[in-house]
């Protein structure tokens, strides 16, 4: 600095000199200096090289490389590399890489890589477990538990009040969630489930945009759960089932637990769970879904062996690009389920360009296969099955609209 440019003002050598009002102004090298309003703008670390400095009004203020600050309103605002802020009212704001943040309200907001929050409202918003990458907040505070996010899908929590009117709300962008709910706090007994003398219910409820296996357990619980799939918010109207299928259960793989496996399709749809012989309580509910095949729905036994059919028809998965006529095999398992090695080919089992996709939705396995290269334009897949209790779908599909036909399926499964 050189040279003094009066009582209450300080001059910068190559600057602008403002007087400082209730407070000290130093201007940064090549900049412009605002007179600091009951408050200090400094160089180098309020005001970074080619930005532009806002009087501090109550707060601090810091810009990253390139950013833009606005004043902090009784908060703190940091931004990071080409992140947006805006005034933090009464909370902190801290924003990811390439994320848009809005005020935090009362509660503290963290955004995820390239997601955008919702302002906290006397909860937090967070990441990984309550707000998924890529994915919006919690209703109303924290969230519940959403399980695993898949790619780029959004870990939900749970909305309403668990009657046939507001029913929880199940996400179905992920390929698995578990949603807790107590059966015994305030609950009522609303109707009868056609397999089991039941007591109290909580209603959850979820929305399909195409043909699906879904799958619900209560594998966990300390008591004699029941579950029930229906394409109403009625007990009278069960869900489709099909070969293996159980769309309501209530003592399942040896235990007083429960495991519902139902066919749906597009549409809303129900799933209740209650108690047997006037049991309830809390229980975490562990929810499946993936896609099938407008063919036949068909067990896959144990071990190794073939299974022989003929795709036809209108495609309904399209997974892995796959838009021909598609049939689907499948098994369910219990907790007990160790795992083990699967593999399915149709070489030499086919004349057309078949694929192959394979999923597990809760590890999140999902594979596609399509031209082995030792038998052309058919497919083989091969992967590690994840232990513990599910559903496993291997859909049969072909390349384009016009590859299907008789094929022959070789495989073996644990």
């Amino acid at each position: 600095m050189s040279g003094s440019g009066g009582t209450g003002s300080v001059t910068g050598s190559g600057n602008t000199t403002v007087p400082g009002t209730g407070g000290a102004v130093v201007a940064s090298s090549g900049g412009t200096t605002v007179s600091g309003a009951g408050g200090v703008v400094a160089s180098g670390g309020v005001t970074g090289s080619g930005d532009t400095t806002v009087p501090g009004t109550g707060g601090t203020i810091v810009t990253s490389s390139g950013g833009t600050t606005d004043p902090g309103t009784g908060g703190t605002i940091v931004t990071s590399s080409g992140g947006t802020t805006d005034p933090g009212t009464g909370g902190a704001i801290v924003t990811s890489s390439g994320g848009t943040t809005d005020p935090g309200t009362g509660g503290a907001i963290v955004t995820s890589s390239g997601g955008t929050p919702a302002p906290g409202s006397g909860g937090v918003d967070g990441t990984a477990g309550a707000t998924a990458s890529g994915g919006d907040g919690s209703l109303g505070g924290t969230a519940a538990t959403g399980g695993d996010s898949g790619s780029g899908g959004a870990a939900g929590g749970a909305a309403g009040d668990g009657t046939c009117d507001s029913p929880y709300m199940i996400p179905t962008d992920v390929a698995h969630a578990d949603i807790t709910v107590d059966t015994a706090t305030g609950r009522t007994h609303d109707f009868d489930l056609p397999c089991v003398q039941n007591s109290t219910t909580v209603v959850l409820s979820f929305i399909l945009t195409e043909s699906q296996l879904v799958y619900a357990d209560t594998f966990g619980a300390g008591w004699n759960t029941a579950l029930f799939f229906a394409d109403s918010c009625d007990a009278s109207a069960p869900a489709q089932g099909g070969p293996g299928t159980s769309v309501c259960s209530d003592d399942a793989c040896g235990t007083s637990q429960s495991q519902a496996v139902a066919m749906l399709g597009y549409g809303q749809h129900y799933l209740i769970v209650s108690g047997a012989s006037g049991a309830s309580g809390t229980v975490t509910v562990h929810f499946q879904h993936t896609l099938i095949g407008n063919g036949p729905l068909t067990l896959l036994p144990a071990g190794s062996g073939t299974m022989s059919g003929t795709t036809s028809g209108v495609g309904a998965s399209n997974q892995c690009q796959a838009s021909a006529p598609d049939n689907s095999y499948w098994w369910v398992t219990c907790p007990s389920f160790a795992g083990g090695s699967f593999r399915a080919s149709t070489c030499n089992g086919a004349s057309f360009d078949t694929v192959l996709a394979m999923n597990v939705p809760r590890s999140g396995t999902s594979i596609c296969a399509d031209d082995d290269p030792s038998c052309g334009v058919q497919s083989s897949v091969s992967t590690n099955v994840a232990a513990g209790a599910g559903i496993q779908v291997l859909t049969v599909d072909g390349n384009s609209g016009s590859n299907s036909g008789p094929y022959t399926l070789t495989y073996t499964r644990p």
